[in-house]
């Protein structure tokens, strides 16, 4: 893999990363992370902007925004987030790089306080599972880092399914999307409107404790670079 390319891991219970390792992939819709709720997680990782397409301010930053909704309905707002009608599904990893480890900086101390995770799968080779994905869904398959922007500078409008507010840039989050296909191969299970799963071969990688990851990337994965 190139240096400048980040090593992508999943955090979890071990039970649900087993699977994972299999090669059942779970993915969700751009809807359900956007109604999932903030008490599920310690930081809370609700988005009402998730996926948007386009954030509409208004002019001036002393004024709001009037918004028409129902008939005889006027309301004002500090921002109007468009949503494309065109639904996404999405997987969420994190990532790191070389430079972090360097730095020992590798993963967020708020990510590894997470109590509903006790492991994490590493990838020995991302750019192989990427392209393992991307032959199961086809060409419509993208992923990215996500890019953090600052929300309250209001200099942002244009957006897409790898942009998220910058109160998230501690998760540092790899992306995978794809819109759902309206013919399914036989790699893709579509369980319900929110969720469906990709089949692959077994994945290269391993799964170890979270408390002892940062030690063992540091001592092994560096090496191979």
């Amino acid at each position: 893999m190139k240096n400048d390319n980040p090593w992508i891991i999943k955090f979890g219970k071990k039970e649900h990363l087993e699977q994972i390792l299999n090669g059942k992939f779970r993915f969700c819709s751009l809807s359900y992370y956007r109604n999932y709720e903030e008490e599920k997680s310690e930081k809370g990782t609700k988005d009402i902007r998730e996926g948007a397409s386009e954030i509409i301010y208004p002019k001036t930053t002393t004024s709001k925004l009037e918004v028409f909704g129902l008939p005889n309905d006027i309301f004002e707002a500090e921002s109007l987030v468009c949503i494309p009608k065109q639904e996404k599904y999405i997987a969420c990893f994190s990532y790191f790089t070389e430079e972090d480890i360097t730095n020992k900086q590798i993963i967020s101390s708020m990510v590894l306080k997470n109590t509903n995770w006790d492991s994490v799968l590493l990838f020995k080779n991302p750019n192989d599972l990427i392209a393992k994905l991307s032959d199961a869904v086809g060409s419509m398959f993208s992923y990215s880092r996500i890019h953090y922007y600052d929300d309250e500078k209001q200099d942002i409008n244009e957006l897409n399914e790898f942009f998220k507010p910058k109160r998230f840039e501690y998760q540092k989050e790899f992306r995978l999307s794809f819109p759902m296909p309206e013919k399914f191969t036989d790699c893709i299970e579509k369980t319900d409107a929110e969720t469906c799963f990709i089949h692959l071969k077994k994945i290269d990688g391993y799964i170890c404790k979270t408390s002892e990851f940062q030690e063992k990337i540091e001592k092994s994965f560096l090496k191979t670079r």
